[in-house]
């Protein structure tokens, strides 16, 4: 069920700005997996069914009848798997703490996220006009994410060989959502030598709750700069050539701006990114900022 690789812009839009009104909404979507989502999706058709079946017959099998062993996930997190194909699929639903461990089972891989704490993760299409972003048109979905309460556990991802921390979370995540779509990115203006050509980006901003690495003491002083505790302010995902690059941009203790760039087959974290990673943030950044005429959240109420 996994949603094939959509393919580089061509000829697309270059700009600065991901809240800029001329960029399209709205990735392709893929039907089957729409309605695979649909059926785990409470309210839905098929509410409560497991998750779809990964060793169906058809998969690739040696004489003796064993499996052949499959390519390493594209995602290597189930959860994160399930996350990501919601968004590219834009789906629209609420997915209760029942589906979200029937999609995790029936991948037979686990997580390395808390799935035992969390209740519901929600995404609806947003119809009020109160929250816009920074020079742009409004968010057109908004997720909730539900635990059962605040949350503070050991960093479960390898950030220079290092699981340098902990990871806090509140109650409740609510994350505004923008869908630029296609766009050719580069570093600066006039870096006409490095152009990436991305297809179907997502821009999210938080709004209410936190998200917060707080790095362990030595870990900091060791790495410096390259590691900080950092507030997230928000996320992003688009497609490169096909594959998927995955942003948190955030700020440290001196609201110095951080970006890392997570590698999903590999359940890693790469501080500051590759160059293709860091065209991609500078274009989500002016999403991801409070909107005009409001303070930064970051370290303002949270642990």
């Amino acid at each position: 069920m996994r949603r094939p690789p959509a393919r580089p812009a061509r000829g697309g839009r270059s700009g600065h700005c991901p809240c800029c009104p001329a960029f399209p909404g709205g990735a392709r979507r893929t039907g089957l997996l729409v309605l695979c989502l649909a059926a785990l999706a409470t309210g839905r058709p098929g509410a409560g069914a497991a998750a779809p079946d990964r060793d169906a017959p058809g998969r690739a099998r040696r004489a003796d009848g064993a499996v052949v062993a499959a390519a390493r996930p594209e995602v290597r997190d189930p959860l994160f798997e399930l996350l990501i194909a919601i968004a590219e699929g834009d789906s629209l639903g609420v997915w209760e703490a029942p589906a979200l461990a029937a999609w995790v089972a029936g991948s037979g891989r686990p997580t390395r996220l808390p799935l035992d704490r969390i209740r519901r993760v929600e995404r609806r299409a947003v119809i009020d006009s109160a929250s816009a972003g920074r020079g742009g048109p409004r968010p057109t979905r908004r997720w909730r994410l539900s635990l059962d309460g605040d949350l503070a556990f050991p960093m479960p991802y390898s950030i220079l060989g290092y699981h340098p921390g902990t990871l806090r979370l509140s109650r409740e995540i609510v994350l505004s959502e923008w869908r630029p779509g296609a766009a050719n990115l580069r570093l600066a203006r006039d870096d006409s030598a490095r152009v990436f050509a991305y297809a179907g980006i997502v821009c999210w901003r938080l709004d209410e709750g936190w998200l917060v690495l707080d790095a362990d003491g030595w870990v900091d002083k060791l790495l410096g700069s390259v590691l900080d505790d950092s507030w997230t302010e928000g996320l992003a995902l688009g497609r490169l050539d096909g594959s998927l690059v995955g942003l948190a941009l955030g700020v440290n203790r001196d609201l110095r701006r951080l970006m890392g760039e997570f590698d999903f087959r590999e359940d890693k974290v790469f501080p500051n990114g590759r160059p293709a990673a860091r065209a991609l943030s500078g274009f989500c950044r002016p999403c991801v900022m409070p909107p005009p005429g409001q303070a930064p959240r970051a370290w303002q109420g949270g642990p």
